[in-house]
């Protein structure tokens, strides 16, 4: 599973295969400005990312907590 695949949302989903390419090249942009970037920067980035996707994670779960509430 890639990183654009992770970061795509359901309401990204419904949208179509255009938003996944979109996506896609995105991420990609983003790893070309990170391999330019200091180690410091990049050590903050990737912080920042595992938060986000921490974040991500734990509204994930609390949705899914909603749903299974009668």
């Amino acid at each position: 599973m890639c990183l654009s695949t992770i970061i795509v949302t359901l309401e990204d989903v419904i949208g179509g295969e255009n938003v996944l390419i979109d996506k896609e090249k995105e991420i990609e942009e983003l790893a070309k400005k990170a391999v330019k970037m200091q180690e410091s920067s990049l050590r903050t980035l990737i912080f920042a990312t595992d938060i986000l996707l921490a974040r991500d994670q734990i509204e994930k779960k609390e949705l899914e907590t909603v749903k299974r509430e009668p």
